[in-house]
């Protein structure tokens, strides 16, 4: 995939395009989330049609801006840029995460311009079910995690490389030596947590909005959620007390579930052995999607 810098709503935009043609497949990345973790998908992804992996405002070379970060803002400016680099519509959308819950609002937003929609291990417009259960730790909370963006956003990059470097995620090294250092310093970048910090701040409000919006269009949807028993057992292992691990699963995985009612036309697919992060835990399951989109499995 190639990186391309567009200019869109007036700011610098990056994205990574590539596959055959103009973009057909449009591929929206977690909150926390590179472009490049995305590599070991491609890879597998032989003769893939066009496809773009687009980087919110603050991620990347992404300019932040000074506007609140919403998925309704970021919406926009995502219907803009489509528009600048010539999508062939309708588009496949597909959205990991909080990308997850910026491709929903999209696509009620959009309904005429989506062909099917793939949700992987997406955030739910009832999320805040997540935060009304009890946890242990003040780590585990919202209000923890913007405090902790608002804090690395006044930092430069060196100083939050020192800060987390000790903690990066292991499944990066599956990937190569460009793409682990590219993720570091996407990491790295004071920008990106500025945007997080206003984008937590801000998704349960947003969730709601999109819960309250007109229906969702009725095209194939593919709902792809992760291994219960895998992340509970990953949950546990980094000191999340074993009680707390199977209750908040049990709650996201029924929010996982509820997404199928979004469409008439929804499969369910279970990547086993994968924690959130299915692209990088299972990429072959999204490849297969995206060569069968309405493929009815139940597990893979």
């Amino acid at each position: 995939m190639r990186q391309r810098i567009v200019m869109s709503k007036g700011r610098k935009v990056e994205c990574f395009m590539g596959g055959l043609g103009l973009p057909k497949v449009v591929i929206l990345p977690g909150m926390s989330s590179s472009a490049y973790e995305w590599e070991l998908v491609m890879k597998e992804w032989k003769e893939a049609p066009g496809f773009v992996i687009v980087h919110r405002p603050g991620c990347g070379q992404s300019e932040v801006g000074q506007e609140e970060r919403t998925t309704a803002q970021f919406i926009n400016e995502l219907d803009e840029l489509l528009q600048d680099i010539g999508t062939r519509e309708p588009i496949v959308l597909i959205g990991h995460s909080y990308g997850g819950l910026c491709a929903q609002h999209y696509a009620k937003a959009y309904p005429e311009k989506i062909e099917a929609v793939i949700l992987v291990d997406s955030t739910s417009d009832s999320l805040q079910r997540l935060n009304q259960i009890p946890v242990s730790s003040i780590e585990d909370t919202d209000e923890y995690w913007i405090g902790k963006c608002r804090q690395f956003a006044t930092m430069n990059s060196e100083q939050i490389r020192e800060a987390i470097y000790p903690t990066l995620d292991s499944t990066y090294l599956r990937l190569s030596a460009l793409a682990q250092k590219e993720i570091e310093n996407f990491l790295c970048n004071p920008f990106l947590y500025k945007a997080m910090a206003s984008e937590i701040e801000r998704w349960e409000d947003c969730a709601r909005r999109i819960k309250e919006m007109d229906s969702f269009p009725q095209v194939p949807l593919t709902v792809i959620g992760r291994d219960p028993v895998q992340t509970v057992r990953s949950s546990i292992e980094s000191g999340v007390p074993a009680e707390e691990a199977e209750m908040i699963e049990a709650v996201w995985q029924q929010l996982i579930q509820e997404q199928m009612l979004l469409s008439k036309q929804s499969t369910y697919i279970l990547a086993e052995h994968a924690t959130h992060s299915i692209h990088l835990d299972r990429p072959d399951v999204i490849v297969e999607v995206l060569k069968h989109p309405i493929k009815n499995d139940e597990g893979v």
